[in-house]
C-alpha cells in the first residue's frame, strides 16, 4: 500500500498524537484504512478518518483505537474524530482540491460566450456572504443571471467541484 504524508505546518502535539493514531489503526484495519487527517470542524471533530467501507465493526474498531491512545497519552476525550468513506469526504475536497482562481479563465471564456459584451468582469472575490467569484454585467435581468448559473452549474459539472461556485452578480453601479 504506498504511503504519503503532508507537513503543512509545524506540528502540534495533538498532530504527534494522530500519528500514534495512525500506526494503531494501520494495524487494526489495513485494508480498510484510506486516510487519516488532522483537521478543525465545523463539528468540532479533529482527526478525519476514510476507509473503504463504514461498517459498525470498522467504526468500533476505530473507537478502540481512540481509546488506547487517549488512555496511552492521559488525553480521554481529545480526539474526536469523523470517519467517512470516499464518497463522503470527496464533498469535502479531499480528493479534488481546485482553486477557485484555476476555474475562473474557463468561467470567463463560458460567460463570454453566453453574454457576449453584457460580461464585463469575472474574478475571484471574498464577499461577507460567502460568494467568492464577482460577476460584473452591463445589464442584470432574471434572464442573464439564470444564464450565468448555468454556466456555473456546467464548469462545476466539468471540473468535479459542485457547489464551489458562489456568484456575486453586479452592474458596475453595485460594485
Amino acid at each position: 500500500m504506498p504511503l504519503r504524508l503532508i507537513v503543512r505546518e509545524p506540528l502540534s502535539y495533538l498532530d504527534d498524537i494522530i500519528i500514534k493514531l495512525f500506526e494503531v489503526l494501520m494495524k487494526k484495519l489495513s485494508n480498510t484504512l484510506i486516510l487519516v487527517e488532522s483537521y478543525d470542524s465545523w463539528d468540532g471533530s479533529n482527526v478525519k478518518i476514510v476507509v473503504k467501507v463504514k461498517s459498525d465493526e470498522v467504526v468500533e474498531k476505530i473507537f478502540d483505537a481512540i481509546e488506547s491512545i487517549e488512555r496511552r497519552f492521559g488525553i480521554p476525550g481529545k480526539i474526536i474524530p469523523d470517519i467517512m468513506t470516499p464518497d463522503e469526504a470527496r464533498t469535502l475536497e479531499i480528493k479534488i482540491k481546485i482553486d477557485i482562481g484555476d476555474i475562473l479563465p474557463h468561467l470567463r471564456s463560458t460567460l463570454l460566450e453566453i453574454l457576449g459584451e453584457n460580461l464585463i468582469k469575472v474574478e475571484c472575490h471574498d464577499g461577507w456572504d460567502g460568494s467568492n467569484v464577482k460577476i460584473v454585467v452591463k445589464v442584470k435581468s432574471d434572464e442573464v443571471v439564470e444564464k450565468i448559473f448555468d454556466a456555473i452549474e456546467s464548469i462545476e459539472r466539468r471540473f468535479g467541484i459542485p457547489g464551489k461556485i458562489i456568484p456575486d452578480i453586479v452592474t458596475p453601479n453595485e460594485s
